[in-house]
């Protein structure tokens, strides 16, 4: 059995999107909880066909997508193209012990395609020689049978929230990432700028010059901010020194990376 309480008698309503408790000890904010995750995708791999079924029915209760199979072999390959789809599923439930390839490689797979993968591991045993395993790529959470409603719906709490936090923070390292031309990246977090992943050499005035036309991003950066941003760092410097550096830019990067507004100052094309 998936739930020790399986005498509870569950009484979904989706319109009210509230829920009936008969164990009222159970009574926790579902409609809370629905909130959380009724725009998320979970994928569920259990081989034992009851206990897969019963998590399925309320897993599709309180998300948009739910999708099981039987075995780790299978949740794998649909995991992997909805990743390549780029449409990776938000939630990964999966028992143990399975055919083809159980729990542990699974996690292992899924980690290896994406280390901040959600994923709640499932199990009838304690299996204390995969816990210090699990944990170590970065486990969600990890449950033993039989599960109490009141315990999964928790977890199932604190794991959405995250989840849903992270959605609404964009990576901190993708942000400081900025593409200027294919192959061409400004690392501003490193103050690098690479070229096919090859760091290109800059002085210290390029440097501050190429910072400068990120910070603007497609606007146009004048010759004049250019002038007081040298200026404040004591970097003595005239138009004609901007052209020139310019010039000397323009050998190190690809072709047409930086544009010349005439009258104005200068962009990335990107």
């Amino acid at each position: 059995m998936l739930f020790d309480d399986g005498n509870l008698l569950f009484h979904l309503q989706r319109r009210e999107e509230s829920i009936t408790l008969k164990n009222r000890k159970l009574r926790m904010d579902i409609a809370s909880l629905y909130l959380k995750t009724k725009d998320l995708s979970v994928l569920l791999a259990e081989d034992h066909t009851p206990s897969r079924r019963e998590m399925h029915e309320i897993l599709q209760e309180l998300f948009y997508r739910v999708v099981s199979v039987e075995d780790g072999e299978e949740a794998f390959r649909l995991y992997e193209a909805s990743f390549h789809e780029r449409q990776p599923f938000d939630l990964v439930i999966t028992d143990i012990q399975m055919p083809h390839i159980n729990g542990v490689s699974l996690v292992h797979k899924i980690k290896a395609l994406s280390k901040d993968q959600a994923i709640i591991v499932i199990s009838a045993y304690p299996e204390n020689q995969y816990l210090l395993e699990l944990i170590n790529t970065g486990l969600s959470h990890f449950m033993i049978k039989p599960i109490e409603h009141t315990k999964f719906f928790e977890v199932l709490s604190g794991i959405t929230a995250e989840i849903l936090e992270k959605k609404e923070k964009p990576d901190r390292r993708d942000a400081l990432l900025l593409q200027v031309r294919k192959d061409l990246i400004w690392d501003a977090g490193k103050r690098l700028l690479k070229y096919q992943n090859k760091t290109i050499k800059l002085s210290k005035n390029e440097l501050l010059f190429i910072e400068a036309l990120a910070a603007n991003g497609e606007q146009i950066t004048t010759t004049q901010s250019l002038l007081e941003i040298f200026y404040c760092k004591g970097i003595d410097i005239n138009e004609n020194g901007i052209r020139n550096l310019v010039l000397r830019l323009r050998k190190k990067l690809p072709e047409e990376t930086i544009q010349t507004i005439y009258g104005m100052g200068y962009k990335f094309h990107f």
